[in-house]
């Protein structure tokens, strides 16, 4: 769900990984509204990526990054692996550098002594390899040996050292119990080797489309908060949910929107990226959840935020492929 998508108290930050060296990125600069010109390719040189290649190199580095995390404390752990400028999912107002996610995560002592790692279940890139996404779920050890549960989603910038490094982040505590790292029959991470390249785009043009379709997603969730998830849903699309696994496919997203009202839900883009070759973005913003009372008027009941990763499917439409 889009409002209440807590993070874990111990504002354990970050996650999600670059390939082996994480010094020396260039900034890589997140604007809102207003998008930002990613360093894009040229069609002839997208077509010679293997996207199987890309995905595998992404999904190294995101296991990389947890191996490391995994012999520190959360806050070096995370700090190895956070763009220097990043859309941190944090109650109150926006994280947006990498020096500001220190700053909050140094200001918990816990996070000291516990200690993040994660395992993706789904890795995905753009047609220029320049951008891509993760998800799946994370562990928190704690210094008695306690495991606190969650998930995550992640998208990814490829800094001009060729190191990929986290841009957006949100984490979500999750119910304990059984999951699995397998996602089912027609979820699983692409295999396909080249992805249709849409001519002609910009990373500002592309960005302006996906706040459009995200604004619109809002917009018909007035009338039908389930009706607008499946609506915007890629064929292949998931959401952290409510339960202790991801929910795949439609079932699972109307299932997890089953208590919501038309117009109890509630949300506006204010940040996001999108990658120059038009088929990868990601937007984030604040959601409110809201009654009605009894003189037609509304009543906010609770504000959070969300990351919503967004891929143009190949008929040309934006639709989210992973939301939390």
């Amino acid at each position: 769900m889009r409002v209440s998508r807590r993070v874990l108290l111990l504002m354990i930050g970050a996650g999600a990984t670059a390939c082996a060296d994480p010094r020396g990125a260039d900034p890589a600069l997140l604007e809102p509204r207003e998008a930002v010109r990613s360093e894009g390719e040229e069609a002839s040189a997208v077509a010679h990526l293997d996207l199987n290649e890309e995905r595998a190199a992404l999904l190294a580095a995101d296991r990389s990054y947890s191996e490391l995390s995994a012999t520190t404390n959360l806050v070096e752990g995370t700090m190895n692996m956070v763009a220097p400028a990043i859309i941190y999912i944090a109650p109150g107002a926006y994280i947006t550098t990498a020096a500001q996610v220190r700053a909050l995560l140094q200001s918990n002592a816990a996070n000291f002594t516990a200690v993040l790692t994660w395992t993706a279940v789904r890795v995905d890139v753009s047609s220029d390899a320049q951008r891509g996404y993760t998800y799946g779920f994370t562990e928190i050890k704690l210094p008695d040996g306690s495991i606190v549960p969650g998930k995550y989603i992640a998208y990814w910038k490829r800094q001009s050292n060729g190191a990929w490094k986290v841009a957006a982040y949100r984490r979500n505590v999750r119910p304990a119990g059984d999951v699995s790292l397998t996602p089912p029959p027609g979820f699983e991470t692409p295999d396909y080797k080249h992805y249709r390249y849409f001519p002609k785009t910009d990373a500002a043009s592309e960005l302006a489309g996906v706040f459009a379709a995200d604004q619109a997603f809002s917009d018909l969730a007035q009338s039908g908060v389930s009706a607008a998830f499946v609506a915007f849903a890629a064929p292949d699309a998931a959401v952290l949910g409510r339960l202790a696994g991801i929910g795949f496919g439609t079932e699972a997203i109307i299932e997890n929107q089953a208590a919501a009202l038309p117009g109890s839900l509630v949300w506006s883009p204010s940040f996001g990226d999108a990658a120059e070759t038009g088929d990868l973005a990601f937007t984030t913003g604040f959601a409110q959840t809201r009654v009605q009372n009894p003189d037609g008027t509304w009543r906010v009941t609770g504000q959070g935020k969300y990351l919503t990763i967004w891929k143009k499917q190949r008929t040309g439409e934006w639709r989210f492929v992973i939301d939390g």
